[in-house]
């Protein structure tokens, strides 16, 4: 039967909560928002499977790096909407049109989760970063009978690492037409911030939002902005200097426990292809940088590598040492993000006053703040934002 002691030892995949036979496992938030398994004893036959599926007891990372790339997609559409080069929106763009799966994360009003998709044109909806941690409900068994049930077509799983390996333990032995994708993470946040971030927005223009995009290329790749539509048709766009939720997530200050304690880290992982972030895009391949975005690929499986040759015409592809894409942009493929020394006092002032409250006790928006993120448009449009962003890339990011 799972057990938890700590919170430290919960990564939250809701991997035994899939496999329990007798659904005696239910998945249950604490007072951070964090979900965690509470088992019904008296329904609990003590088979085990919970515990064998569980990444905080078995960590099985056997797949290395055989590859590196920095990638781009040719659809200069699709990639508006995607955080970095489209990696994975192509790739599912591509196996949805011929007849296969994408299975990834959206946001749905004020949660994210894990959803299937089986058309090219809601592909839009995986795209972009979500920053919350991915409720992933029932999502290993549904991905178990779609590679059982229709295994002519490619099914495409993406996840942070954590996710990826509690799905290879809940299906236990690789299946030929499935193909994973792990997010590098610095951390997940918990989901209780962005529901209080799109009640407090929500209230504040008296609207509901239609769209939700945390990683807006409105001043370049270099420079994102976080950007609301709302049904009423006003917009909103804030970088994370001005803006709650991003704040919350760059300080690092409402993270999972178990991020702190990060077991998948490393060279090795137990996906296909590992994306994250290419910021020094010109450092790695001697190339201009457009400031449109591109990803970094790790390719570690000979299944990585025939999704990337099979798709190959959609990217623009470079070649790029796996080790000094690390160096440069993928720290926390190794390292782990400590939390914020003050994260207790947030959750206090979060449960005690709202997420307004929690911010300005704790990491408040100061002036200086309120005065770079006024400036940031008119800098743009005669181009010192981009010039800024190649000179010192924290300042204006």
């Amino acid at each position: 039967m799972i057990t938890i002691y700590k919170r430290e030892q919960c990564c939250g995949c809701e991997a035994c909560a899939n496999i329990c036979p007798k659904d005696c496992i239910e998945m249950e938030a604490d007072n951070e928002g964090f979900l965690y398994p509470h088992v019904d004893e008296n329904k609990c036959i003590s088979c085990g499977l919970c515990e064998r599926v569980c990444p905080f007891i078995n960590t099985n990372l056997s797949n290395g790096v055989n590859q590196g790339l920095a990638m781009q997609a040719k659809d200069k559409e699709l990639l508006k909407e995607c955080a970095s080069g489209g990696v994975y929106s192509v790739l599912a763009k591509e196996i949805t049109s011929a007849g296969g799966y994408a299975i990834g994360a959206s946001i749905n009003n004020d949660t994210v989760k894990h959803t299937v998709l089986n058309d090219s044109i809601s592909v839009v909806s995986h795209s972009s970063s979500k920053y919350s941690q991915s409720r992933t409900f029932s999502i290993y068994k549904e991905t178990k009978q779609l590679l059982e049930r229709y295994p002519n077509h490619k099914v495409l799983f993406s996840g942070t690492p954590c996710q990826v390996l509690a799905l290879k333990n809940y299906l236990g032995h690789e299946y030929n037409n499935l193909y994973t994708i792990d997010v590098v993470c610095a951390g997940v946040m918990s989901p209780r911030i962005l529901s209080d971030y799109v009640h407090y927005m929500e209230g504040r223009k008296g609207s509901k939002i239609s769209k939700l995009n945390f990683k807006f290329k409105e001043y370049g790749y270099a420079s994102f902005t976080t950007k609301l539509l709302f049904d009423c048709g006003d917009e909103y766009s804030r970088s994370r200097l001005t803006d709650y939720l991003i704040k919350v997530f760059t300080a690092h200050i409402a993270d999972r426990p178990s991020c702190g304690a990060c077991l998948v880290k490393g060279d090795k992982r137990a996906s296909d292809i590992s994306i994250f972030d290419c910021w020094h895009f010109v450092e790695l391949t001697g190339k201009d940088d457009n400031d449109l975005g591109h990803t970094n690929v790790l390719v570690r499986t000979a299944k990585g590598q025939e999704l990337l040759e099979t798709y190959k015409n959609c990217f623009d592809m470079y070649d790029v040492n796996w080790q000094e894409a690390i160096h440069w942009d993928g720290n926390m493929v190794y390292g782990i993000q400590k939390h914020h020394p003050k994260r207790q006092e947030f959750f206090y002032h979060l449960n005690e006053g709202g997420l307004e409250y929690a911010i300005q006790k704790v990491i408040p928006v100061t002036c200086s703040d309120k005065i770079k993120e006024k400036l940031k448009r008119p800098l743009y449009k005669i181009g010192l934002i981009k010039l800024a962003g190649r000179i010192n890339k924290k300042y204006f990011s």
